[in-house]
């Protein structure tokens, strides 16, 4: 809720030309006046919540009467902590609402809780894709380091003897026999 408090316009010089030029005095507050900030009149006036540090930013620019009103940050995802202060606020009615208004900060805010929800939810969907992802990224892991130590083990226990001899073996040329060749003549020249 934003508080804003603005003294009666008032004119601060009159020019002989016959022009008048009309200065405003006023203050904004996002915290139930705990804190306020001089309203300047810019399109995006920055106000902070003392009590939660939340930065609100206001078009100020078309502020013309004194007064409080109400300001909704539907559509926002705010910190659900926040939300929560909040709501316990309103519901003690701290800053002092009518009924129905109260009525209303409490409706929005319930849907604020809701969205938090829904983050929430959203996350723990997209936690628990990747904690799949992780474990079977794990098995796999498992699996291969089981693979490696079978093959070191098979290498560690094989007969070197043998292995050599096999190696020899496959290295010889084939033997030939010469009683098993077949002799083809060459055709006479003619």
């Amino acid at each position: 809720m934003a508080r804003l408090s603005t003294s009666t316009p008032r004119p601060s010089r009159l020019a002989f030309n016959g022009s008048v030029a009309i200065t405003a005095n006023g203050t904004l507050s996002v915290d139930g006046g705990a804190s306020t900030v001089p309203i300047n009149f810019s399109g995006n006036q920055v106000v902070t919540n003392s009590v939660t540090g939340a930065v609100t930013n206001i078009n100020s620019t078309s502020i013309r009467q004194t007064g409080s009103d109400q300001l909704d940050y539907t559509g926002e995802l705010r910190p659900s902590f926040q939300v929560l202060q909040s709501l316990s606020a309103t519901l003690r009615n701290s800053q002092g609402l009518s009924s129905a208004d109260q009525v209303k900060v409490v409706g929005n805010l319930i849907g604020d809780i809701q969205r938090v929800q829904n983050n929430v939810l959203n996350v723990v969907g997209e936690q628990s894709a990747s904690l799949q992802n992780l474990s079977s990224l794990s098995q796999h892991i498992s699996d291969v380091q089981l693979a490696t130590k079978a093959f070191v083990g098979n290498l560690q226990s094989a007969d070197i003897t043998s292995v050599v001899v096999n190696l020899q073996a496959q290295q010889k040329p084939a033997p030939t026999h010469p009683e098993r060749c077949l002799i083809v003549p060459e055709p006479e020249p003619e």
